[in-house]
Parts: structure tokens; sequence; C-alpha cells
């Protein structure tokens, strides 16, 4: 779509057929707007955890100021939480605090993992924020997206995409993208899966991977 910027002072005429062009334009905006909208509301419903460091909020304020602003602006079925690991010291309770009371988005993780960037403590964070939010939002949600705090989701893209998943029972899906070296970047995991892989940890049983 091409929009024209009309530049004109109180004292001038505009041109009709500029306006009914401009006119125009404003529908066809409409219209894509109204059908985008439909859309959505087929879309899968979607829960993004972001895993983050305690002394790591520029990060989430980044991704409040450019990536989360699709998740409020859509609503339907997609919501967000920053899971921060424990603070230790008394100005990292008073910070963590102050942050959690002006966004509402934070979640504290008292895990046993070592506050350190090794693969293994990164992995156990991601899992343990998964596993938490799962037993609040069971198969309520279609989709749970673990991604990492210095990422951006082109969340408009994901959601139209998500028209194409698989739902219900047939919803056993993982997807992954690896970076060498590192944990997943972004990894997604549909609920029926998450739920069968818990109820199988739980259960005990002995399978061979």
């Amino acid at each position: 779509i091409v929009v024209y910027c009309l530049m004109f002072n109180v004292n001038s005429s505009l041109d009709p057929l500029l306006l009914l062009l401009l006119l125009f334009i404003l529908c066809q905006v409409n219209g894509h707007v109204h059908h985008e909208t439909e859309l959505f509301n087929r879309t899968a419903s979607m829960r993004f955890i972001i895993p983050s460091g305690v002394n790591t909020s520029d990060r989430r304020h980044a991704c409040r100021m450019s990536w989360l602003k699709w998740v409020k602006h859509v609503k339907h079925g997609t919501s967000y939480a920053f899971y921060v690991e424990a603070p230790v010291t008394d100005l990292e309770r008073v910070k963590i605090k102050e942050e959690s009371d002006a966004f509402n988005d934070i979640l504290v993780i008292n895990g046993t993992a070592p506050r350190d960037k090794t693969l293994q403590s990164c992995a156990f964070r991601r899992w343990e924020a998964l596993i938490h939010d799962f037993s609040v939002f069971q198969t309520t949600v279609d989709y749970y997206v673990l991604v990492d705090d210095d990422c951006f989701i082109c969340v408009h893209h994901m959601l139209f995409a998500s028209k194409f998943w698989p739902v219900g029972r047939e919803q056993r899906v993982h997807i992954s993208h690896f970076r060498g070296g590192a944990p997943d970047v972004v990894s997604m995991y549909s609920s029926i899966l998450l739920k069968e892989a818990l109820q199988i940890v739980a259960s005990n049983v002995k399978f061979k991977t």
C-alpha cells in the first residue's frame, strides 16, 4: 500500500481527485486491518516464556519496547512472562521488585541451578521455567515458546503461520533453533507434547532415548 502525504494550508483547496484517492487508500487500510484481525482470531494460542538474568533489565526493556508490543496488541490467546533467576543480594531484590511492580511481567525462579552461563545451568533454568508455566496454564495454551531475552521475535508472522499448525490431539510438536555451543535460541513445545512428556517422567517409566 502506498500512502501519500498531502500537505496544504487552510487557505488552499484540496483537489477532488486527490481527496477521492486519499479516501480510497484509507478504506483499503481499514479493510486490511479488519482482515488481519479475522486471521488472528483463528491463530493458535501461545505463551512466550523468556528466561532472563537478574542484571539484564536492559534486555527485558528492549523486548518490551519492540516485539512484545505485538503480544500486547494482539491479546487474543497470547501472553508472556520473564522468568528471572532468584536475586541474591538486597540490591538485586530491590531492583527486581521495582521492575516487577512497574511492568507486572516478572516471575522469579527459585531454582537450584548455579548462576552461571554453562550449557547445563541455562538449560536447567529454561526447563524449570517451562515446567512451572505449564503447571499454571496446562493445555489451555496451544504452544509454549521459550525465547532468549536477547532475541527478536516477529510475532506478527508467527501468529499468521500458526493457522497452519496442528492442534488438538495431533498437536505433538517440538521446534528448536540450535546455535553451536549454546542452548536453543528459540524452542517451541505443543501443550499436548509437554503433558505426555511430564506424565512419562512422573510415572518413572524407563525408556530408551
